[in-house]
């Protein structure tokens, strides 16, 4: 083998419920919100099912709430509540350049998360092509014939020797997935509603930006909106959204990845 290259959050709140299921929302209207009577409450709501909302996907990524409304806010003032993340699962797509040697028509390679059940037959498919974007076929036809559990190597044959190809591997795996929790920017604006005013990123705190979920696990994420009391009030409704996507790390196979986000509505004390 030539060699082996890897490519790769003291107010009255208001709050309304969606679910997010991937890029598409499935919305349960809102039920009721009891504000709490401390000097930094802690909102709660009740949600009301409705007949013919389906549950979420256990095997597909989704956060939820989808949007959390905030009403009479001020600066001094702080409000939080719990985003779920969900890890849905996703079948593992490693690349390589893998370069053969004269007479070498097999080769183990290191895969990236561990294969499901120490198995080559969860190995999905090997495809070989001669570029990167992968539309140049090879004709090679690669199969995994073993798996060498204490080194997470799958050993393929059917390699044509003395040759260099772009390898894609694709198999189910058993690790957990980091994902990265985050403030962001929206891209676009609802209606009535302003960018975020400068500085505002550092009124969010997350409580748990890297969490690390096995396959379909779902975890509570705390998010704290916390208005500095001498800041300055926006004269305007605004917003801010919340995203989640997984972590990319070319260690871990992740060549792209689908941003999920929680969209923040807040509308300031005295502002229409």
């Amino acid at each position: 083998m030539k060699g082996i290259k890897k490519l790769l959050t003291r107010t009255i709140l208001v709050l309304v419920l969606c679910l997010v299921v991937a890029s598409t929302a499935a919305c349960v209207p809102p039920g009721t919100s009891n504000p709490a009577s401390t000097p930094t409450p802690t909102p709660t709501s009740v949600s009301t099912p409705v007949s013919g909302v389906q549950p979420p996907p256990i095997d597909r990524n989704w956060i939820s709430p989808a949007t959390v409304q905030i009403s009479n806010f001020y600066p001094g003032a702080t409000a939080e509540w719990s985003i779920q993340v969900h890890n849905g699962y996703t079948f593992a797509t490693d690349k390589y350049l893998v370069t053969t040697e004269v007479g070498e028509y097999s080769a183990w390679i290191h895969l990236k998360k561990e294969l499901k059940d120490s198995s080559a037959t969860n190995v999905l498919g090997i495809y070989s092509t001669g570029d990167k974007t992968g539309t140049i076929p090879t004709n090679e036809v690669l199969v995994a014939i073993a798996y060498n559990s204490a080194t997470n190597e799958i050993k393929i044959e059917g390699f044509v020797p003395d040759f260099a190809r772009y390898l894609t591997i694709e198999y189910d795996h058993q690790s957990p997935t980091t994902y990265s929790v985050y403030y962001r920017n929206p891209d676009t604006l609802k209606t009535g509603y302003a960018a975020p005013p400068a500085g505002a990123q550092s009124w969010v705190l997350i409580a748990d930006p890297s969490p690390v979920l096995a396959p379909y696990e779902s975890r509570e994420i705390l998010v704290t909106l916390a208005m500095p009391t001498k800041a300055v009030a926006p004269d305007a409704k605004w917003e801010f959204w919340v995203g989640v996507k997984e972590k990319s790390s070319a260690e871990a196979g992740v060549s792209f990845s689908v941003e999920l986000a929680s969209t923040w509505l807040i509308e300031m004390r005295g502002v229409n």
